[in-house]
């Protein structure tokens, strides 16, 4: 797989442990990765990334100049931008849909899908003419199952998944793949179903989200 990465520009959008995991596969495989989240990283996971030279900015991925400055940067260093994973999961709320405040709704989708939404449209310009570009959204595998405190997760997440459907039929006219993974944070499985999916060997893939973590390993979910 590496030679599917050598060379390539990665950009990743949040900096929680799946982001951070995520990075650091990427840059191991020979990407130029970089990386912006709203929280610091701590001293050692920092360390581990400038030892890979991945960039690495704290910034609040729902500022859009600031986002938008993020990615132009990243394309001015590199020249092109091939890769994009974004992880919306930023304070999830987890209680009952019918003890859910209009603020903790309101924050929900803010955080989850316009975070998203954002940072694809946000780097779709410098995306298009790349070498087999590739999206990947990491949500939450509530979308599948969900418990009885998962109600606005699991509703963010069937967000998500939607968005990529959608946006794999609008892009593929302009050659740009968009995927998603339904993962815990923490699931080992959740860096080798990005990075597959973000991969020449699954140049047949859109609009196809992947539960891991669940068997052991990744399957498609219809």
């Amino acid at each position: 797989m590496k030679a599917d990465f050598c060379g390539k520009t990665a950009v990743v959008v949040g900096n929680n442990s799946a982001c951070r995991a995520t990075a650091l596969a990427l840059a191991r495989e020979g990407a130029k990765v970089f990386i912006c989240g709203e929280h610091p990283i701590e001293p050692e996971a920092a360390a581990c990334m400038q030892a890979q030279k991945i960039h690495m900015a704290q910034l609040r991925p729902a500022d859009d100049q600031a986002l938008l400055a993020f990615i132009a940067a990243a394309w001015e260093q590199t020249g092109a931008i091939h890769i994009l994973v974004c992880d919306g999961r930023v304070a999830p709320v987890y209680k009952p849909l019918t003890e859910v405040t209009p603020e903790e709704w309101s924050g929900a989708i803010a955080s989850t899908l316009r975070m998203n939404w954002k940072a694809v449209t946000a780097a779709l310009p410098y995306m298009e003419g790349a070498e087999l570009p590739a999206i990947v959204l990491i949500t939450d595998p509530a979308v599948y199952h969900a418990g009885p405190l998962d109600g606005v997760v699991a509703v963010c997440a069937a967000g998500v998944e939607s968005m990529t459907k959608t946006l794999a039929s609008e892009l593929a006219s302009r050659h740009i793949r968009i995927n998603a993974v339904a993962a815990p944070e923490q699931a080992s499985e959740l860096t080798g179903a990005v990075l597959f999916l973000a991969s020449h060997g699954a140049s047949y893939c859109t609009g196809t989200m992947l539960e891991a973590g669940s068997t052991g390993g990744w399957e498609a979910e219809t």
